[in-house]
């Protein structure tokens, strides 16, 4: 099974609901999904079931949390490359979604030097 599959299987059996399309869902996803790694519009639609993620993470940086964004070339599953699809890596975690403090997860100092590549990439 890939990481990220693990990863949509331990939502599974959180208070997450990947069957539920509301907007606050979806940024409880779109956390879970970043405290994760490095992810990309494609892998929040196709794989965390996001539907619109910039909207999402427009709300999560309202909210607080520090999450940069670069642009990267990406394939959909159906094989079709797309330019300029952004890739977004949360820095810092403010709150969840419920407004309450979080602790940080273990690889959020992996998302820093993850965003530290990417600022080297433009």
């Amino acid at each position: 099974m890939m990481e990220k599959e693990k990863a949509i299987e331990g939502v599974r059996t959180t208070i997450l609901n990947p069957d539920d399309t509301s907007a606050s869902n979806a940024r409880a996803m779109v956390i879970h999904a970043l405290r994760a790694g490095p992810q990309t519009t494609i892998d929040l639609r196709e794989v965390w079931g996001v539907m619109s993620p910039a909207p999402r993470i427009f709300e999560l940086k309202a909210l607080g949390h520090v999450i940069v964004a670069n642009t990267v070339d990406a394939r959909t599953a159906d094989g079709v490359w797309h330019r300029g699809v952004a890739k977004y890596v949360l820095l810092e975690l403010r709150c969840d979604v419920m407004g309450h403090s979080m602790p940080p997860a273990a690889n959020d100092s992996a998302n820093v030097a993850a965003s530290a590549q990417l600022s080297l990439i433009d």
